[in-house]
């Protein structure tokens, strides 16, 4: 599948359509591949999402957003994934990705500010999460659950245990 999606971006250099099925290729190599491969998976993924949304209408970039803050999280990149997170939030109008950009820009800038040891950021954070109105994907598919996981190690489980029941109307 790689191969053929490489040679078709290569036939139609300007379709993003290309690179955004390379970067959901290399996404969905993020999931099973050990921490080393997940990075360099998430890099590749990072990379070709790039591409695409330098590619695509404004109109076509919203969807790829949330891509690109998780992939750039999972490759470490923490600056580009807090870019990406505030951007999903500063450009958010009502739409059928509404409710997705308020959910996974949040749980990206939660999962940086727990990285970078504020708590109480990350507590906001997955709190503003929960407050979405939801969406048709995060009502097929439920919440990240990865910062509240996060934070339940670190004993927060007050914090937690309100994401859930903010969570509960979708």
């Amino acid at each position: 599948a790689i191969e053929s999606l490489q040679k078709a971006r290569f036939l139609n250099m300007d379709n993003p359509k290309w690179p955004a099925a390379l970067g959901q290729l290399y996404f969905l190599d993020m999931i099973a591949a050990s921490l080393k491969g997940k990075t360099d998976a998430a890099g590749k993924a990072l990379e070709q999402f790039e591409i695409a949304y330098k590619l695509s209408t404004d109109m076509g970039r919203d969807p790829l957003l949330q891509y690109l803050a998780k992939v750039a999280l999972a490759a470490n990149s923490l600056k580009k994934a807090k870019e990406y997170a505030e951007k999903m939030l500063s450009q958010n109008s009502p739409g059928w990705n509404y409710g997705n950009n308020i959910h996974h820009a949040n749980i990206v800038l939660g999962r940086i500010a727990l990285a970078s040891g504020d708590l109480k950021e990350a507590k906001k954070r997955l709190t503003d999460a929960g407050k979405t109105p939801g969406s048709p994907q995060l009502n097929s598919f439920g919440p990240n659950m990865t910062l509240a996981k996060e934070l339940l190690q670190k004993g927060e489980k007050d914090v937690v245990l309100k994401y859930i029941e903010l969570c509960s109307k979708f």
